[in-house]
């Protein structure tokens, strides 16, 4: 996410990958939501086009995709019930969101364009959505295949100087879901490089992201795959931003349809926890 304008990127991956069997969706389908136009803290210009980018790939490869722009928290909180209605026993489905974000003692945080930025901390946390218990535990609740939700925000914290951050356990998320941070707990994402205005392209993050959304790739993959192309396009332009992705899938699921060139011994190997983490600075 970006918070009050400010963009950063510091990162830390962990990686749990169970793959015991390759398993295809029922359907896919997707909820996107791009907020840009806040009404009490600053305007982000990436987010819908980012929002609108996805939708016409994801729709081009047959997902049902709802698609929001500029919403209330009421809007959101809808959206997200309408989707885990319709999902079904099997089901795909991608959330994305890019937009205001924060974290506080390991939650992390979306933020509808009616949140108020003069509110208190308790008055703030009511006015978001809480990503695991109001986005990720609704939409597994039917026990999808997977949950690929992809969050392009900040996870710092404005109301408290110098707070202690953390990622969630792999234990507090549900199980069966792949998320994808644009930044890990106490960091930022940049909207655009230092040479760049915002709105003349995609965030970094996200321009990184959509090239990867291909056909048969292991959701793991994929997420890795991001988290690697944006740690190396913020390098090259001397700038600090690692994704961070957490995993609970029990099976190998990937995205879109069939996997790819992935023989079931591949599928059948356990590989072991991973951890990465680097140094960040402050933009945007």
């Amino acid at each position: 996410m970006r918070l009050f304008g400010a963009i950063c990127g510091i990162c830390s991956t962990i990686m749990v990958l169970f793959g015991a069997t390759v398993t295809v969706a029922q359907s896919n389908r997707a909820l996107i939501i791009g907020n840009g136009a806040y009404e009490s803290v600053p305007p982000l210009v990436t987010s819908q086009p980012d929002a609108r980018a996805l939708k016409r790939s994801l729709v081009a490869m047959g997902f049902e995709t709802t698609l929001l722009v500029d919403a209330d928290w009421r809007q959101m909180a809808s959206a997200i019930d309408q989707t885990a209605s319709e999902t079904q026993s099997g089901d795909l489905v991608v959330v994305f969101y890019s937009g205001h974000g924060w974290e506080d003692k390991g939650t992390s945080y979306i933020l509808p364009v009616d949140a108020r930025a003069g509110a208190s901390l308790r008055d703030f946390r009511r006015g978001s959505l809480d990503v695991t218990r109001d986005v990720l535990e609704p939409l597994t609740a039917k026990n999808p295949l997977a949950v690929f939700a992809i969050f392009d925000m900040c996870r710092d914290n404005p109301f408290v100087a110098n707070a202690t951050h953390r990622d969630p356990l792999l234990s507090d998320l549900p199980t069966n879901v792949v998320v994808l941070h644009s930044a890990e707990a106490g960091a930022c994402a940049y909207d655009a490089l230092p040479d760049e205005k915002p709105g003349d392209d995609h965030t970094v993050f996200f321009r990184q992201f959509l090239p990867e959304l291909k056909v048969g790739v292991p959701l793991q993959r994929l997420a890795r795959q991001v988290r690697l192309a944006t740690i190396e396009a913020a390098s090259a332009a001397g700038i600090d931003q690692k994704p961070v992705v957490f995993s609970t899938t029990v099976v190998d699921v990937c995205f879109a349809g069939p996997c790819k060139g992935i023989s079931k011994a591949t599928n059948s190997k356990v590989p072991k926890a991973s951890n990465a983490a680097g140094g960040g600075q402050v933009s945007r």
